[in-house]
């Protein structure tokens, strides 16, 4: 038996295991998931990024009753994200070699 506190990764864990099937009932609860995420990671660049590709669509398309349109939608929107993602990465990058 080990000793001392859960990782962030297993506190991350039973948040999903606690909100993610009650957010089937209620998409708001979402919003409460990104914020204790955010509360465990302590980095707020990264749990913005992590909202916006992950939860944001989703509470988009549960809101929007799920139908073809909203879907559509959502998955755009994970796409750019993901895209702007992938970009911000690579300026990040390039700045830090700059500064060098």
């Amino acid at each position: 038996m080990r000793k001392g506190a859960y990782t962030k990764g297993e506190v991350n864990k039973l948040i999903d295991s606690l909100l993610h099937p009650l957010a089937e009932q209620n998409p708001q609860l979402l919003i409460l998931d990104g914020f204790l995420h955010a509360l465990v990671e302590q980095n707020p660049p990264l749990s913005a990024r992590r909202f916006l590709t992950y939860s944001l669509p989703l509470l988009i398309c549960q809101l929007g009753g799920g139908d073809k349109h909203t879907a559509k939608a959502a998955r755009s929107l994970i796409r750019q994200t993901m895209r702007l993602t992938r970009e911000y990465e690579v300026l990040r990058k390039t700045l830090k070699k700059a500064a060098k």
